[in-house]
């Protein structure tokens, strides 16, 4: 039987009094794997070089103190997502409100219970996994439901490559017979042996077989096969583009590429229900991202704009993506020609599990997805518009790569 030996979860204690690190980890490591810091700069140079799944951060600290330590944390893209729980002796609310607005998500007054730090570090790495397990969860649903149309995109091509394959190979027997009759010709003529009847064999053979459609027909056919084998190659490149970056490493991103990339593949998705326009500036700054996770924020944002003129139910619609971008930010917006979004709900749509489809028909992660991607790892903006009845628009807003 095989094991599975699961990584325990990695927790960053920071606190300037030892005494107190040293309680928080004998709770804490029969369970975690602990690591300490007594300053805040001390922290931020661990978070640096290995990223923690939870942060224990006191508040009252020389130098450098945990609300800074925190709006730090927050503003590096790679640290953001990280869960930060203070732990201080100062049980105001006004703390507390302070605590949350520089981006924690709990808060352990000293002194503290040792079984209430420890729920408390659970619970949040438990939401910090399921967290994953969900956007990961909706990659997986989204590529799956990718396949079939992939697939069906590279069998066609495929099917007709075979087809000529076969025909070139039939038709090339009687081509040799014709070329094999040709140089029996030839070598009686160098005898000097030749007779009319051997003219008149070959000819008779030549027309027999069509020999001149056949040499059009294996052209055509090779040629083809060629623009079929073209095709599915350009299908393999874009499947590659979308799913498999290369890196998990955030780097200079060509949005344009992305979106070419995603529509190629997401075609069965949208193809007969709606068309898809590109207005893409040519001259595009490239955005910092991962190029998985951008992916996937278009192919949900398509999909959700394919559903949306499907349900309307007037027959083709069209799907708009135009890019543009700004000193700051790159920004893609994909407008659908669907009945809209009722303003009612429109602060609702980022939501978790919030869905207007029918029960059994979605979950309502797609644009939750979306959303924490943008906003929580780039930093950027998603931004819903458009009024009810005439379609929606939604904008993505992406930092563009300075460092250029």
């Amino acid at each position: 039987m095989t094991s599975v030996i699961k990584r325990k979860s990695t927790i960053l204690v920071v606190d300037d009094a030892p005494e107190n690190i040293d309680v928080i980890k004998s709770i804490l490591t029969p369970h975690f794997t602990v690591k300490a810091a007594t300053s805040g700069a001390m922290a931020l140079k661990i978070v640096a070089t290995q990223i923690p799944d939870l942060i224990l951060l006191d508040i009252l600290m020389p130098e450098m103190d945990g609300f800074e330590v925190c709006r730090r944390l927050k503003a590096d893209d790679a640290s953001r997502g990280v869960p930060v729980i203070f732990v201080s002796v100062l049980p105001d609310t006004q703390t507390k409100v302070k605590a949350f607005e520089a981006g924690a998500v709990d808060y352990v007054a000293k002194p503290f219970e040792p079984k209430e730090v420890l729920a408390r570090v659970r619970t949040h790495i438990t939401l910090k996994t399921a967290e994953r397990e969900l956007v990961r969860a909706s990659y997986l649903a989204s590529v799956g439901r990718l396949a079939a149309g992939i697939a069906h995109e590279i069998n066609t091509p495929l099917q007709y490559i075979t087809s000529n394959a076969k025909f070139i190979l039939e038709s090339f027997r009687d081509v040799s017979s014709v070329v094999d009759a040709y140089a029996r010709l030839c070598d009686r003529c160098q005898s000097g042996d030749l007779r009319l009847e051997d003219i008149a064999e070959v000819k008779s053979l030549a027309e027999t077989l069509d020999f001149n459609f056949l040499r059009q027909e294996i052209i055509a056919a090779a040629d083809q096969s060629l623009t079929g084998a073209d095709h599915v190659s350009r299908i393999v490149v874009s499947l590659k583009d979308f799913a498999l970056p290369g890196s998990n490493a955030r780097a200079s991103t060509d949005i344009n590429r992305a979106i070419r990339s995603t529509v190629s593949v997401s075609a069965k998705e949208w193809t007969g229900i709606a068309d898809i326009v590109l207005n893409l500036k040519d001259d595009l700054p490239p955005a910092i991202c991962l190029p998985v996770e951008i992916n996937q924020v278009f192919l949900n944002l398509i999909v959700n704009a394919k559903e949306a003129i499907a349900n309307v139910g007037r027959g083709m619609g069209t799907i708009t993506i135009e890019t543009r971008s700004d000193d700051d930010y790159v920004e893609v917006r994909i407008s659908d020609s669907g009945a809209g979004i009722p303003m009612e709900i429109r602060d609702r749509v980022f939501e978790p599990f919030f869905t207007t489809k029918d029960t059994g028909t979605g979950i309502g992660l797609g644009l939750t997805v979306c959303y924490d991607i943008v906003t929580l790892k780039y930093a950027g903006q998603i931004i819903v518009d458009g009024e009810s009845g005439k379609g929606a628009t939604v904008a993505v807003r992406i930092p563009i790569d300075k460092t250029l």
